[in-house]
């Protein structure tokens, strides 16, 4: 399926990049029905991430800050998750202080973040079920190294 879809390129000038990529992972999602095993196993990650792996999510918020171009180290962003139910969290940062983000730039950034986390958990997840390797790219195998680093 990749490597049909690899060859399809925007032909509208004002489709973004992120949004065609976002338009054929939609496509495969329709064509393909993932496992139940992947969709809770994705489930369980993310609620893991919000509850123990707090590193990688500043990592994250500072990547996409940086794509913004503000440099703000990971060191210096601040979080704390709230479990609201079983499935429902609330991420508190500091980016209103270090940076004068209102309430609204605030949820965005947070939330490409953690949208980057769960991408990133899907494709590990995916691999492990279909007993696939791949290369890791040079940021998946930052943020990989961020969420595994208690492993070395």
């Amino acid at each position: 399926m990749s490597e049909i879809l690899v060859n399809i390129k925007p032909k509208d000038q004002f489709i973004e990049k992120r949004q065609f990529q976002s338009i054929k992972r939609q496509v495969v999602n329709n064509i393909m029905e993932s496992p139940d095993e992947i969709r809770f196993s994705l489930m369980g990650a993310i609620i893991s991430d919000l509850k123990n792996n707090i590193d990688s999510i500043p990592f994250l918020i500072s990547k996409k800050l940086k794509e913004k171009q503000k440099n703000v180290s990971p060191e210096q962003i601040r979080i704390k998750t709230i479990q609201l139910s079983e499935k429902d969290f609330k991420v508190e940062t500091n980016l209103q202080d270090i940076l004068n983000y209102n309430i609204e730039e605030e949820h965005k950034i947070v939330q490409s973040a953690l949208l980057a986390l769960g991408s990133f958990n899907q494709r590990l997840i995916e691999m492990k079920a279909y007993d696939a390797v791949t290369i890791l790219d040079e940021e998946d195998q930052s943020l990989f190294d961020k969420k595994y680093q208690f492993l070395s």
